[in-house]
């Protein structure tokens, strides 16, 4: 029973890594996004070498996402083997390996028929009636969007689920504060498609001579909401970092009442 639990924090080291790698990925892409001009301005380095540059950091982009997401994963997937007897953790996890797989499947399908389809379109392979990715592009988009949230959700209600069977109270709670930031910042979300793509534009467009005295404050309030959703987001991600780095401690640490008052477990 105790070495079932204490096996689980493996997988949460695997997300967290894997979250560490998709971090590097973004950083080696706004470093060198940012700084290879400078570079080439300042005579540090020739444009040839930022030509070649430029044309492997995609590639390195994509390759840390890619193991990165495998690893989160993977780490999941190890999360799926809680027993039975921690009770509603062992749903969350499930429905969370389930939803990111999901993802996961979709966005190789999408890729493989965005480079894969048109060049077989190319050679007259098959009709270019089927070459219609980027009409589905966004709707696939968009799904996959949802199921990674989802998934996340579920990831975070297994940890606060997890810690409470444990014991780990105060871990536990921090687990649902993330659960409940994620979702405002959801909600926020929302919020700011509405007024971006239907309220704005009624405002400045129909409404019109009234447009400028209700567009303007619409703008201002548009502006100050993408503030607060990029403060919100970089602190639900520090959270859930924090959260993710904590439980493999605690699951080591993890002794049942059972063995508690029979000894340390071998």
């Amino acid at each position: 029973m105790v070495e079932a639990i204490r096996k689980l924090a493996l997988g949460f080291q695997l997300v967290y890594m894997g979250m560490l790698v998709i971090v590097l990925g973004v950083v080696v892409g706004l470093i060198g996004g940012f700084a290879l001009p400078f570079a080439v301005q300042g005579g540090y380095i020739p444009v040839e070498t930022m030509t070649q540059l430029i044309g492997i950091l995609p590639i390195a982009i994509a390759a840390c996402m890619l193991i990165g997401y495998i690893m989160g994963i993977a780490g999941r997937y190890i999360c799926t083997q809680t027993p039975e007897f921690a009770g509603k953790a062992r749903t969350d996890i499930r429905i969370s390996f389930t939803l990111e797989m999901s993802a996961f499947v979709l966005n190789m399908v999408i890729s493989i028929w965005k480079y894969l389809i048109p060049a077989i379109v190319m050679l007259g392979i098959l009709p270019e009636s089927l070459d219609f990715v980027g009409s589905i592009k966004s709707i696939i988009s968009i799904i996959v969007f949802i199921l990674v949230i989802s998934s996340v959700l579920y990831f975070v209600m297994y940890t606060r689920n997890l810690a409470a069977f444990v014991g780990a109270d105060d871990l536990s709670e921090r687990s649902e504060m993330v659960r409940s930031s994620i979702l405002w910042l959801l909600r926020l979300v929302f919020v700011t498609t509405i007024i971006t793509f239907f309220i704005l534009p009624f405002c400045l467009f129909i409404l019109i001579p009234f447009g400028l005295v209700i567009g303007i404050p619409s703008i201002c309030a548009l502006g100050f909401l993408y503030v607060a959703i990029f403060v919100l987001s970089i602190s639900v991600f520090f959270r859930y970092v924090r959260i993710v780095v904590a439980m493999p401690a605690v699951l080591k640490a993890y002794n049942s009442p059972t063995d508690t008052q029979n000894g340390p477990s071998e």
